[in-house]
């Protein structure tokens, strides 16, 4: 088995470090993607982490965002193996069937959207 491209951001001070000093992009009205700007490139992997209240929906559609979210940002990370950044993602609860009838496309074509922005806000120095 292929071990991920990240690790995960487990501590409450990793997050709210992201939330006060990274770049922030709000994907969507219902997401908001941080990185941050100075960290470490000679950390031996990147880090990610997910904010999903329960107020989100229920565990199984938590987990299936949560898939997701790992999903894309493995592939990014594959796709980019130079770059080791830290990212957080914050998923804002919305109405009471919306994450619950989203489909896979439209949630990647959000998500997509938001480390594009950030990644070029936030370009390694070799590329400029």
């Amino acid at each position: 088995m292929v071990s991920k491209p990240f690790s995960s951001i487990n501590r409450n001070s990793d997050f709210l470090y992201l939330k006060e000093r990274g770049i922030k992009f709000w994907a969507a009205s219902w997401m908001l993607v941080s990185m941050d700007a100075d960290f470490d490139p000679n950390s031996p992997k990147s880090q990610i982490g997910f904010i999903l209240s329960r107020k989100v929906g229920n565990a199984a559609v938590r987990n299936r965002i949560k898939r997701w979210l790992r999903q894309e940002l493995g592939e990014f990370l594959k796709e980019h193996p130079e770059r080791i950044v830290r990212f957080s993602v914050f998923i804002k609860p919305m109405s009471e069937d919306f994450y619950k009838k989203m489909s896979f496309l439209s949630f990647k074509k959000v998500l997509n959207n938001g480390i594009k922005f950030i990644s070029k806000k936030h370009a390694p120095q070799s590329a400029k």
